[in-house]
């Protein structure tokens, strides 16, 4: 396991989809505590329904996860934690790419977490920008990405003092 320091694992997940990736920390770090950060309401309430399935009644949703509706630049703005990880499976379709797309696909996915902007980097990069401010010292950010970004990242990470 990734995780072996002593004390809580502090965790901020930004855009969470089900929360799956929230609640698998959660179940397997049992002194972990989180917050996820999405703008879609629709998403926060899947994510406590979730919640409640893996945890039941015994466990309240407050005592381990936070829900903030909102962007991270906003949470960042405003936040007081710092984490020793930050996940996202941030959207990283281009717009052309999204527009490409089947219009059965256009018509029923969210195209918020499908479209990542001109280049499919825009979650990424305000994932990064905000990173430094909200992570621990030894904190990690953890993303999927796709292939077509591995250039531009490799480039970004060079002049960084975080990889």
């Amino acid at each position: 396991m990734f995780y072996q320091k002593k004390g809580k694992l502090h965790f901020c997940e930004v855009g969470s989809d089900s929360g799956a990736i929230s609640l698998a920390l959660l179940s397997e770090i049992s002194h972990s505590e989180g917050v996820i950060v999405d703008t879609s309401l629709d998403t926060l309430e899947l994510a406590a329904k979730n919640f409640k399935n893996v945890f039941g009644k015994e466990e309240k949703l407050e005592s381990r996860l936070e829900l903030v509706k909102g962007s991270f630049n906003d949470f960042s703005d405003k936040n007081v934690h710092k984490f020793d990880l930050i996940i996202s499976d941030p959207p990283i379709m281009s717009t052309e790419q999204w527009q490409r797309n089947s219009k059965e696909i256009r018509l029923y996915e969210d195209r918020k977490a499908n479209d990542g902007g001109k280049y499919g980097m825009d979650s990424i990069w305000e994932i990064l920008r905000n990173a430094k401010d909200n992570l621990k010292t030894g904190g990690s950010v953890i993303m999927s990405v796709g292939k077509e970004h591995a250039e531009f990242l490799r480039e970004y990470f060079k002049d960084q003092a975080v990889h």
